[in-house]
């Protein structure tokens, strides 16, 4: 990740790497160190503009549409899927330890359960 900056490859054209969506997107990915627009063959390629725009406002839904439209590439997905997961677990590891975030777990049950249910010591 060392010496690779997230701008040093072109967006397509009506893009704008200044744009703070595109910057948002670059700096999310680089944590993965995916770049857009990167020579490696995990790195993403973004054939039209308005794709970080998609990805932000919809989320991974907006992420997987704009592949399925052809608006963004990988050579290797697998791998960016790879790195792109290991961040995220490697971050909520880190959140958990830090206590930064919780997790909770809702039980329902249609009769519910006599005497309620306890957390375990």
């Amino acid at each position: 990740m060392a010496g690779h900056s997230t701008l040093e490859h072109q967006p397509p054209q009506g893009q704008h790497p200044q744009s703070s969506s595109y910057q948002v997107v670059a700096d999310l990915l680089a944590k993965a160190d995916v770049q857009i627009n990167g020579e490696r063959p995990w790195d993403m390629h973004f054939h039209r503009p308005g794709v970080p725009e998609q990805i932000l406002s919809r989320g991974n839904l907006g992420l997987g549409e704009t592949y399925m439209a052809g608006d963004w590439d990988c050579e290797r997905l697998d791998e960016r899927f790879c790195r792109m997961w290991r961040y995220y677990l490697l971050s909520c590891a880190g959140a958990f330890r830090a206590r930064d975030i919780q997790l909770w777990q809702l039980v329902l049950s249609k009769s519910g359960l006599v005497g309620g249910y306890q957390r375990p010591e």
